[in-house]
């Protein structure tokens, strides 16, 4: 895994890079700080009592979490997200017409939030594949305030090209969905992660206010937990170029037996069409097999 900082590669070759395990940090650009300040303005809005760095030490944990899960919910649909994901991903030269990107996400992890037992999922390590997203999948992250390297996500790049006992043959992303989704914390809830015990992860990027990291779907990573005193607010955006989703399977199916597929979640980033259904279908299909492929006989 090399971290490219500042490349001038267009969306092509920093695809073809990013499916041998590259990550490229970019610094911040006048479309993804409108987006930041964006989510800055929200959070006031959500958090008046303080700075969102430290807001959490002004709230009951329950108060803290249904604000921001109201919040995450509200952004997933907001006409004015779209239009700023758009402007992102049109500022790094991708090709709006075959690009398809997912909703806004918005991700809080508080100082000490690692010790909090409800909040034990957001710290499982995984790949995003083990969720029934494609293998093609690129993930845009922004930091909205600048994230300390103590603060940050990290990566398990020992395990690019090495397959890892996990748990991803119990998901199934309509059941997900039917519980609740990304949003809602149900019990009944699986939450795919490794079942083998891991080292701790090895790359943690220090990302100033409004930078980018990309990175693939398919690195084995995690959310760390920290003790700087701040929570450390992010924004995340999943992306898939339609000419890649059925050529990157094979190449990058390590250990996924998830079924399902979120691809039905994207969006055009032209125009915000609807994902092709028949490529989606093609997906959930491939998904399906491989997970009867690796059941014992």
């Amino acid at each position: 895994m090399r971290v490219l900082d500042g490349s001038p590669l267009g969306q092509r070759d920093r695809l073809e890079r990013l499916y041998r395990s590259d990550v490229f940090r970019d610094p911040a650009t006048p479309a993804t700080a409108a987006l930041a300040s964006y989510a800055l303005a929200r959070l006031g809005a959500t958090f008046p009592e303080g700075d969102p760095l430290h807001v959490h030490e002004l709230l009951p944990n329950a108060v803290f979490f249904r604000r921001l899960t109201a919040l995450r919910h509200a952004l997933l649909g907001d006409p004015e997200a779209r239009l700023l994901v758009r402007d992102v991903l049109a500022s790094f030269g991708w090709d709006l017409e075959r690009t398809y990107f997912d909703r806004l996400r918005l991700r809080a992890v508080p100082s000490g939030g690692h010790r909090l037992p409800e909040a034990r999922e957001s710290y499982l390590a995984h790949r995003d594949t083990w969720y029934a997203n494609p293998p093609a999948q690129a993930n845009l992250w922004i930091a909205v305030r600048d994230v300390a390297e103590q603060e940050a996500f990290g990566f398990h790049s020992d395990y690019w090209e090495r397959p890892i006992a996990n748990s991803s043959a119990s998901f199934d992303y309509g059941r997900w969905n039917a519980l609740g989704g990304w949003q809602v914390h149900n019990d009944s809830k699986h939450y795919p992660t490794a079942t083998e015990e891991l080292p701790p992860a090895g790359t943690r990027l220090a990302v100033p206010a409004a930078a980018t990291l990309l990175f693939s779907g398919t690195h084995l990573h995690g959310t760390a937990g920290h003790d700087s005193g701040r929570t450390r607010w992010s924004l995340e955006i999943r992306t898939v170029l339609l000419d890649d989703v059925t050529a990157v399977q094979p190449r990058r199916n390590l250990d996924n037996r998830s079924t399902g597929t979120t691809l039905r979640d994207f969006l055009r980033a032209s125009d915000f069409t609807p994902f092709p259904e028949e490529t989606a279908r093609a997906h959930e299909q491939w998904s399906a097999s491989e997970t009867l492929r690796a059941e014992p006989a």
